[in-house]
């Protein structure tokens, strides 16, 4: 009776735990209800780290990193239940931690990579501020370095340009001095011209003219360079220069292919009616006749006021020598007055002078002479022109060139 009054073993499984010994199950206070012996017999104890129902303690893990020893079988014919493993507890809130690892350095050694440890993990805020003031420094060297980079970017660029255009100058000044060789070729044929016809009219020197080899002006030059230290002046000149350059050669090519098909239209009209086109003429007003009329006169020998003289000014002239057809007798009128008592001269249009003459050989001879006179002055012009150009172009090419780093 006395044995049954004492208290239970007591649990140190704690303690044990705390020293870092083997913890070992506690032993049960009581026998399980309704296994109660009969009086007398003695109770047996239970099997050491053997638990008791549901109430038994999980086995605590090594402090030396070795596994759990697995607990033996149930002596009651079942096996008992094993609870899940506990993760480990957190090393930046156990208040053994440095306890327990020092343990497992004395079991791995030294210098070797714990299971558990945490000397690689960040003891930082879990959640920190951004570093506002760091990502607007790294944002203003970004921005300052951005700056003087297109600066300098902007400087070597600069500077290639200037240096291009010097060697582009040189380039279209080279191209100017051979065209002005065309000209000069140009020129010396239109003045060497000896005229076998009337009227200015050498078709021979117009077949020489379209037998000349006139390259046009190399138009990749001047349109893919850079004008952008040139002045102002000299870019109009040269483009000026290459724009009648084309037009003269043109008008070259033009006035040698019209001339070869009107070659025959033009013989004819020099040969047969060269004279009547060149005759002046004028009109008399008749008031015999219920209206006033018209009459078309042939012009003479203008009157002046000293007898025989022929050649004085419009403002001293008094009159005209005058008939109304061929072979009749020659008169006298003035050119101010009344009307039905003077002479008024007709201005010989091209128009008037293909009626006179009757004859459509003379619009070939027109537009002859309309052709070679506006290629004569257009080949005086670049003469002039030239030498500008070559003057803007020498000056910029000659310019010396800048460093480029």
């Amino acid at each position: 009776m006395d044995d049954n009054k004492k208290p239970g073993q007591r649990d140190i499984s704690d303690l044990k735990a705390r020293l870092g010994l083997k913890k070992t199950a506690a032993m049960p206070a009581a026998a399980p209800p309704n296994t109660t012996p009969p009086r007398g017999q003695a109770i047996p104890a239970p099997m050491p780290n053997q638990g008791s129902g549901p109430t038994a303690s999980p086995p605590v893990p090594s402090p030396f990193g070795q596994p759990a020893q697995p607990q033996p079988p149930s002596p009651w014919g079942r096996e008992q239940a094993q609870p899940a493993p506990q993760p480990p507890p957190d090393p930046r809130r156990d208040p053994f931690a440095q306890q327990q690892a020092a343990n497992l350095a004395a079991f791995y050694g030294l210098g070797q990579v714990l299971p558990g440890s945490s000397d690689s993990v960040n003891a930082e805020p879990l959640s920190k501020p951004k570093p506002w003031a760091r990502i607007a420094l790294v944002g203003g060297l970004g921005f300052v370095v951005f700056v003087v980079g297109t600066f300098f970017g902007g400087v070597h660029s600069s500077r290639v340009d200037f240096n291009d255009t010097i060697d582009q100058a040189g380039q279209i000044r080279d191209e100017i001095d051979h065209l002005g060789k065309q000209l000069g070729m140009i020129a010396d044929t239109i003045n060497q011209s000896k005229a076998t016809l009337s009227g200015g009219i050498d078709l021979d020197m117009t077949a020489h003219l379209g037998e000349l080899d006139l390259r046009k002006p190399d138009t990749t030059k001047i349109f893919h360079t850079n004008y952008e230290h040139l002045e102002d002046v000299a870019i109009e000149r040269l483009f000026t220069y290459y724009d009648h350059t084309i037009r003269l050669y043109d008008l070259i090519t033009e006035h040698a292919k019209k001339t070869a098909n009107d070659k025959d239209a033009i013989t004819r009209y020099v040969k047969n009616d060269a004279a009547k086109a060149e005759q002046k003429y004028g009109i008399v007003f008749d008031a015999s006749h219920p209206l006033l009329v018209a009459q078309l006169v042939e012009l003479g020998l203008p009157v002046c006021p000293k007898a025989g003289q022929t050649d004085c000014n419009a403002k001293d002239l008094k009159g005209f020598q005058f008939r109304m057809g061929s072979g009749g007798p020659w008169s006298q009128r003035t050119v101010k007055g009344k009307t039905t008592d003077t002479l008024v001269p007709i201005e010989p249009t091209p128009f008037f002078t293909s009626v006179v003459a009757g004859n459509p050989d003379l619009l070939a001879v027109k537009d002859y002479a309309r052709r070679i006179a506006e290629i004569r002055s257009l080949a005086g012009s670049l003469v002039a022109e030239q030498k500008d150009v070559l003057a803007d172009l020498k000056r910029a090419a000659e310019r010396p060139k800048v460093f480029v780093f």
